[in-house]
């Protein structure tokens, strides 16, 4: 299986002018920022999870490889898949692709989050729950699975 077919998770980008650095490129800080537009649609879709709930998470790490620079006018899209379940944690992996003309995919970066399940009444980590631990498991089939 190769690395593509692994992420069934895409979110269309829409790049802007605003996007761009001095050197007519995407300035790197907007990597986390498309990393972050894709992890709230995944969260919805995959956990059917609301940003307003008092069960959701926190972002606790973020990592970006940077590979290719981004141009005005790629066509880009964000692929995320969970790669680990913890007892309190799990890890979102990230590929920005840019559709080449010919139909190809380079990836121009990689990224990696974990996000803790987080209850904000109490203010405290908790127990990924159960429902989003079926969830993950039957949308992403993570390699590490706690129990």
């Amino acid at each position: 299986m190769d690395g593509q077919s692994l992420f069934k998770h895409e979110t269309p980008l829409q790049l802007r002018f605003a996007d761009l650095d001095a050197l007519n490129h995407v300035n790197n800080a907007n990597y986390l920022t498309y990393m972050e537009l894709a992890r709230i649609l995944y969260l919805e879709q995959v956990l059917d999870m609301k940003m307003d709930e008092r069960y959701s998470v926190i972002l606790a790490k973020a990592t970006v490889e940077y590979r290719r620079p981004i141009h005005l006018g790629d066509d880009i899209k964000v692929y995320t898949r969970c790669s680990r379940i913890g007892n309190k944690s799990f890890d979102l992996e990230y590929e920005l692709r840019k559709t080449e003309p010919n139909g190809s995919k380079t990836v121009m970066a990689v990224g990696h989050t974990v996000m803790v399940a987080y209850d904000y009444d109490t203010s405290l980590p908790i127990s990924v729950p159960d429902a989003w631990r079926q969830h993950l498991v039957v949308f992403d089939s993570p390699s590490s699975v706690d129990k």
